[in-house]
């Protein structure tokens, strides 16, 4: 087994080094406008409402709906790490304040703190994924539907959750295989799923190859700093589970991994046991078929 998977490693990792393409996010893709009051309405400006504070820790507390947050101010790449930064040490500095009590001090930093809230859309996302679970506990769906609907706004923001698609990677001695990736949500949970539309001995067509926990709140690993013409750069990285198999599909199980976000049209899964990488790229469906009729003369 041990050969036969070395020898997957080898064919994974002729996927090449990874290409790093470094894409600016457009302030402006929101165009569905607010939700509030149970209305829609025009222009850039989401139902939102958020504090911190409790026990030493920023959280992000349920309120009732107010218009506070513009989506022109979202930060995004190089500034947005930046702005979760200033929030870890904000949150740092209220817990410290809340701990001596120093009550003036810690409102000051609650304020700041929902300041940089508003400006990172995956702190806006969360918030109304949880009021939106909170709202139908209550079975309040009214208010969970419009929840539901801004949050659904706000992942045009995200491109983690704009993956959706057909996607092209090269596995080496394989050549390029085509992968669909599709977004399943259960009580609670989101994942992304990557479903091979053209297999090879390893992992057949039709079969899971990986995925990957775009949860609200689950633990994600830390950017990846890379070097692009002299200037370091931070890429964003989710966790996940990448299958690995013997030929034939025997022995296949799910280890470690992780996606590296590099730009709209680009990224990278990791199988990180096995040091080895593909990267995918958005696919032609012209080539789709090719590829595909091409494998069928090849049966």
């Amino acid at each position: 087994m041990l050969a036969q998977l070395g020898l997957f490693v080898v064919l994974v990792a002729a996927g090449g080094p990874i290409d790093v393409v470094v894409h600016a996010w457009p302030s402006s893709r929101v165009t569905g406008g607010a939700i509030q009051s149970g209305r829609q309405r025009a222009g850039g400006v989401l139902p939102m409402r958020m504090s911190a504070g409790g026990q030493g820790k920023a959280n992000l507390q349920t309120a009732g709906l107010e218009p506070v947050a513009d989506t022109a101010e979202f930060k995004q790449g190089s500034e947005l790490f930046e702005l979760r930064r200033q929030a870890e040490l904000l949150e740092r500095r209220l817990k410290y304040y809340e701990r001596n009590n120093k009550r003036e001090d810690a409102a000051s930093v609650r304020k700041s703190l929902e300041e940089t809230y508003r400006r990172d859309p995956l702190a806006v996302y969360k918030d109304f994924r949880k009021r939106m679970w909170e709202a139908a506990k209550l079975e309040d769906y009214d208010m969970a539907a419009n929840l539901r609907d801004a949050a659904r706004e706000v992942q045009a923001f995200l491109p983690q959750y704009n993956l959706e698609g057909l996607w092209m990677g090269n596995y080496g001695a394989h050549g390029y295989e085509v992968i669909s990736i599709s977004y399943e949500n259960s009580r609670g949970q989101q994942w992304l799923v990557a479903t091979k539309v053209t297999g090879d001995d390893y992992v057949k067509a039709g079969e899971v190859t990986f995925k990957v926990d775009l949860t609200p709140g689950t633990t994600q690993p830390p950017p990846l700093s890379v070097n692009v013409k002299g200037k370091e750069v931070e890429l964003e990285a989710f966790g996940g589970l990448g299958v690995i198999a013997e030929k034939g599909g025997r022995g296949k199980q799910m280890v470690s991994g992780k996606l590296i976000l590099f730009e709209e049209a680009r990224f990278a899964f990791v199988w990180e046991p096995l040091g080895a990488h593909i990267t995918f790229a958005r696919a032609d469906e012209g080539i789709v078929r090719h590829i595909q009729a091409t494998m069928a003369k090849e049966d």
